[in-house]
């Protein structure tokens, strides 16, 4: 791999010029008919002249954070965009999502690093807009915000740079400005219509104006600007998908004639309006530009179209396909050809790779080379483009805003008295919008197979909102996933347990709302003949005189509630009697669901692993091959098919099955594992060994990939590849070290610490041995305690005694800690980005102890927590405030304390609850009054030399003062007039 300068102005792009074109949900299912029948014709020469195929999504399939995936190269729990909306940070309720919580820096961010210039407009989301070198135009450009006879302003940071806002405001179109005429094209029949008695017609409006005023500003900007990348986004289809799929033809049995032959036109009219747009795209940017069309899912048009939404915030998302499409074209571009395995997270590396730039080691995508007529022997590679100096466009640190931490700070401020609480229903709006922005992290960290620290945040959330079921049942996947078999078993009994509670619940609050409904013409489900159909793509009601939109989403939601799915729950205990080893209770309940007869796909894709688990290859085939016919595109049902014939001696037939899988899915580790095991029975050698190799760069931890290449390679007589072998059998072995280590952490011992009055937890003696010699180098020591507990002044020992600490040395020494404080500010904010705590591995960082929760699971953590009196804590932080000349929480001294307390309890319960740590507890007044005891005990928890042999010295003593130790029990305040160090 290249080594490569990321100093400022070394990086350098070549010639090329790039127009990317989002259409959000576009789908191939509908494209494809159209341009075989000549109806979307600059789709048809585009793809003609370079390459396409699908693009797979990932989950959740939202569409802000996957746009910001695709311009990041990121997963969402790395970006920091988590979802529709964020708890705005005055408090005054929630606010669409901005680009204040992304947290890394997009395309156009690194292409001003190499002196590229961008205009991007539309981008979902890109508000406020960014000071690139370019011009930007938001999200937020295109939303009429008053009547067509009003003056119509756009909210500030709309564009960048200040000289085009007025240019731009005369490029927008007013949905008021449309007529009859302008959509007949989406609806034949609109003469019919009465616009104020049917909204539908009002939404068509809304979604033509602004996707006509993105247009118009990027081909003006298009014309009046030079511009390396061109970034537009469209947002159109994924709008009139939302709002009319459902009547898109074949008919469905729900929909009535009348509504199908007024909007049947619809979807199709929006595909060849945007090929149209792609038209002039393409005229404009000329022959020399390359083109990239990307969507970042697609949209079910066929009879997988859900009927009814779950009753859930995103509920719309259920409306979403998994593939989305790729379009490639330009000079190095190859032709005509299919490209296959794509994820929405290659786009951006793909990009880089464009240009002639490296392509960040922490992206989670890899460029698509099948793309280019001769794909790069070697992608060029950088550590992190977040570590690239110099200016790039992003806004100032000061401005990045966690949504997460913004409602968590208002409730806090509402706590310590200073402010009023704020109004009862947006209060419960932005404790909604946090906890939905909680689930989409948890599924995100799911998706990417962080299941240890999904299921923490899972647990909490199920805890706090035991009615929603779903996150009951994403921790219950989390738990098989985990190999966490007791705890899953509990959780299906407790999910039982309050599915059924909560029907009871529900239909008794449904049998009191009734009188409600029935005044609005709503029948149980919030549904009736003034609503259900007349809602907007997110389910917001349009315009017009109609149901309280928190009745029709109560009703829905208590609805969904009054029946406790026994299915499902049937469904998780097959798959727990098949781990648990009780094929016939299994079997039982197998038989019992067949005779269910569902016609979902996921359906039969469960029963096929059920039975391919209890060695039922017959039944488990028949069960893939149901999915393949209800859903050709289902990658988990062709790697289950090949599995299943791998397992009954068709290796032919496997890889076949093998192959459609990573073609539809390419990051299939397994899929690439069981299509090198077919080649090798074949005798297929070398590209068995391909195969195998392709699974283990996807999952270095895959073990058995590692075994079976190492079979492979021994049976050569060729010395290197025997030496090859070697390295491979002891990968294996590491794997499998690892993992008994793993287990072992879970294998606890509790005993009290005479000393301190408190449990601390560690292996047991043998274990922490073997972990303390195995690879300190590996895991993190972290420093923890409530502020003003002497935490800085353990980093300071530490630090003394050799461990290298985690420190950005902004927060320089003062007369509160004249030695300093030892902090990284990327602590504070580890609710938005705790990747960067692998750099932490065998050094020692400090998080203060309400933020301990918040570290990330994959890690192993050695936590030296530091006690104190709490009316020296309480003491010795009014003092600091004094001094700092802030006031602090309006609270009593008990109230502090009380606050404190819960502070502790929730640490407590993350250090006593965790897989991944072990705690010593050390009081602080026992460090100040013998720290060579001290650092003795330290010593022999972290397994560290703090002292030096030849002197039986340690310079970590020496770091200890205990004239420091100014705020002791039994003074006052004014009497101890110095803070204690922190």
């Amino acid at each position: 791999m290249p080594n490569v300068d990321v100093g400022p102005g070394v990086l350098s792009a070549n010639g090329r010029r790039v127009l990317l074109i989002g259409w959000d949900a576009a789908d191939w299912q509908v494209a494809r008919p159209l341009m075989d029948a000549g109806k979307m014709p600059s789709l048809k020469r585009l793809v003609d002249s370079g390459v396409s195929g699908n693009l797979a999504t990932i989950r959740p399939v939202l569409s802000p954070m996957l746009w910001t995936s695709i311009a990041t190269g990121k997963r969402p729990f790395k970006h920091g965009v988590h979802g529709f909306t964020e708890p705005s940070p005055d408090g005054s309720g929630v606010r669409p999502v901005t680009n204040l919580s992304r947290t890394s820096k997009a395309i156009w961010n690194m292409l001003m690093h190499a002196g590229k210039r961008s205009v991007v407009v539309g981008w979902w989301p890109s508000h406020p807009a960014e000071p690139i070198d370019g011009v930007m135009v938001s999200n937020f450009y295109q939303h009429a915000s008053a009547p067509v006879d009003r003056p119509w302003g756009m909210p500030a940071g709309t564009v960048w740079p200040e000289s085009y806002r007025d240019r731009l405001k005369e490029f927008r179109f007013h949905p008021g400005e449309l007529t009859a005429a302008h959509l007949a094209p989406l609806i034949p029949k609109i003469a019919e219509l009465d616009p104020a008695e049917d909204e539908r017609v009002g939404m068509c409006a809304k979604i033509v104006s602004e996707v006509t005023s993105v247009h118009a500003a990027a081909t003006a900007l298009m014309q009046l600007e030079h511009w390396d990348l061109m970034a537009v986004y469209y947002d159109g289809i994924d709008h009139f998908g939302h709002g009319f799929m459902k009547y898109h033809p074949p008919q469905q049995e729900h929909v009535s004639d009348e509504d199908f032959e007024t909007y049947r036109h619809v979807v199709e009219a929006s595909y060849r309006w945007h090929d149209q747009i792609l038209g002039s795209l393409l005229a404009l940017a000329g022959d020399d530009v390359t083109v990239v069309l990307i969507s970042d899912h697609g949209f079910h048009s066929d009879h997988l179209r859900p009927r009814q939404l779950p009753a859930e915030p995103a509920g719309p998302a259920a409306e979403h396909s998994p593939y989305g499409i790729f379009v490639a074209r330009g000079e190095g571009i190859a032709r005509g050809q299919r490209v296959y395995g794509a994820s929405v997270l290659d786009v951006c590396p793909t990009l880089l790779t464009l240009f002639g730039l490296p392509v960040g080691e922490d992206m989670d995508g890899t460029p698509i080379v099948t793309a280019f007529e001769e794909p790069p022997a070697d992608v060029e590679r950088i550590g992190s483009w977040e570590d690239v100096a110099g200016a790039c466009g992003t806004h100032d640190p000061e401005r990045l805003i966690d949504p997460t931490e913004s409602a968590e700070m208002m409730r806090q401020l509402v706590e310590l008295g200073y402010i009023e609480e704020p109004d009862a229903d947006a209060a419960l709006a932005r404790e909604e919008c946090v906890r939905e922005l909680r689930y989409n992290l948890a599924v995100s960290l799911t998706d990417a197979g962080q299941y240890g620290e999904a299921s923490k945040l899972l647990d909490s959330l199920w805890e706090a909102w035991p009615t929603e079921h779903r996150f009951g049942i994403a921790l219950i996947d989390c738990y098989g996933a985990l190999g966490l078999w007791d705890e899953r078993r509990g959780s299906i009994e407790r999910l039982e347990d309050r599915m059924r509670s909560a029907a009871v619940d529900a239909r008794r609050e449904l049998a009191e709302l009734k009188p409600e409904l029935e005044r609005y013409r709503l029948d149980a489900e919030g549904v009736g003949d003034r609503a259900g159909e007349r809602t907007g793509r997110d389910g917001e009601p349009l315009p017009g005189d109609r149901p309280p939109r928190r009745l029709m989403l109560r009703a829905r939601r208590l609805a969904a509630l009054t029946s406790p799915r026994p299915a499902l729950v049937q469904w998780l205990r097959v798959t727990q009697a098949v781990e648990e080893g009780e094929p016939e209770e299994a079997l039982s309940l197998l038989e019992r669901l067949r005779a269910t007869e569902s016609e979902h796909p996921a359906f039969h894709l469960q029963l096929g692993h059920a039975y391919r688990r209890l060695l039922r290859h017959e039944e488990a085939g028949a069960a893939y091959e149901r999915v393949l016919t209800l859903d050709p595109h289902n990658a988990p049902a062709f790697l289950g098919l090949a599995m299943v014939r791998l397992g009954t001696g068709r290796a032919g037939e496997a890889v076949e099955a093998a192959l459609s899988a990573t073609e539809l899915r390419f990051h299939l580790p397994r899929a690439h594992y069981i299509l090198g095991r077919a080649l090798a029975e074949l005798g297929e050698t070398e590209h068995a060994r391909r195969a195998f190799g392709v699974a283990i760069t996807q999952a270095p931890g895959f073990r058995e990939a590692h075994r079976a290449l190492a079979e492979l390679l021994e049976a050569s007589p060729d010395e290197s590849k025997q030496a090859e072998a070697r390295r491979h059998r002891e990968l294996a072995r590491d794997v499998h070290r690892e993992q008994v280590w793993r287990r072992a952490w879970q294998r606890v011992d509790a005993s009290e610490d005479t000393a301190t009055g408190r449990a601390w937890f560690a292996p047991t003696r043998g274990d922490q041995a073997g972990w303390v010699e195995r690879d300190p180098s590996g895991v993190v020591t972290v420093v923890s305690g409530l502020p003003r507990t002497g935490t800085s002044m353990m980093m300071q020992m530490l630090a003394a005694g050799g461990l290298r600490p985690v420190t950005d040395e902004r927060r320089l020494a003062d007369e509160s800690n004249p030695r300093g404080y030892f902090e990284d500010d990327r602590a504070a904010r580890l609710a938005r980005d705790s990747s960067w705590i692998t750099e932490a591995r065998g050094r020692v960082v400090k998080v203060v102890a309400p933020l301990l929760s918040l570290l990330p699971e994959t890690e192993f953590y050695q936590i030296i927590f530091l006690e104190r009196d709490a009316e020296e804590v309480v003491a010795s932080q009014r003092t600091m405030l004094d001094r700092l000349g802030k006031t602090g929480a309006a609270l009593t001294g008990t109230s502090l304390r009380e606050a404190l307390a819960r502070q502790l309890e929730s640490a407590r319960a993350f250090m006593d609850g965790s897989d991944h740590v072990r705690v010593r507890f050390l009081r602080y007044e026992d460090v100040v009054t013998d720290p060579s005891g001290a650092v003795d005990e330290l010593a022999a928890f972290i397994g560290t030399r703090l002292w030096d042999p030849t002197t039986g010295r340690s310079a970590a003593v020496a770091r200890v003062d205990a004239s420091l130790h100014r705020q002791r029990r039994g003074g006052t305040v004014a009497e101890n007039s110095s803070a204690a160090p922190d």
